[in-house]
């Protein structure tokens, strides 16, 4: 299977064509990959989800896109056999998709700026696991 990075630039490159300005329904602190409600197409179709018969955008942008295999693209994990290593694997994909959004904010001349107001500075990990981190330290 192909890099976290690679998966997630084709995804990216999927949805510059099929909506070009994805990025900015996007709230990159909220970003979750794990919900189909917080995940890249869960936020970038959520107005259409409302619009339809779907629940959730993340179920209409895989229609709409016609994409098979939502991993292929970085919109999901690429397995589900091992618990610690598909949570491992839905934070590097939160933390790659927030390079993406972070890297076309750069070329409008932007900074990525989180809803409370700071700075993105790059990774973030969910909740879970820096509660899971905090109990083994």
């Amino acid at each position: 299977m192909a890099t976290i990075a690679t998966r997630v630039s084709r995804g990216a490159k999927l949805l510059d064509v099929e909506r070009p300005d994805w990025y900015k329904t996007v709230d990159a602190d909220s970003l979750e990959m794990e919900s189909v409600t917080y995940c890249i197409l869960g936020q970038t179709f959520k107005k259409s989800a409302r619009l339809s018969k779907y629940e959730n955008g993340y179920d209409v942008a895989m229609r709409t896109l016609n994409v098979d295999e939502s991993s292929y693209y970085g919109f999901d994990a690429g397995s589900y056999s091992n618990e610690a290593a598909t949570n491992r694997e839905f934070c590097a994909l939160d933390n790659a998709w927030r390079r993406q959004i972070g890297r076309r904010y750069l070329r409008e001349g932007k900074k990525l700026v989180g809803s409370t107001g700071h700075r993105w500075s790059g990774e973030w990990q969910p909740a879970a696991l820096r509660e899971k981190g905090a109990e083994s330290e």
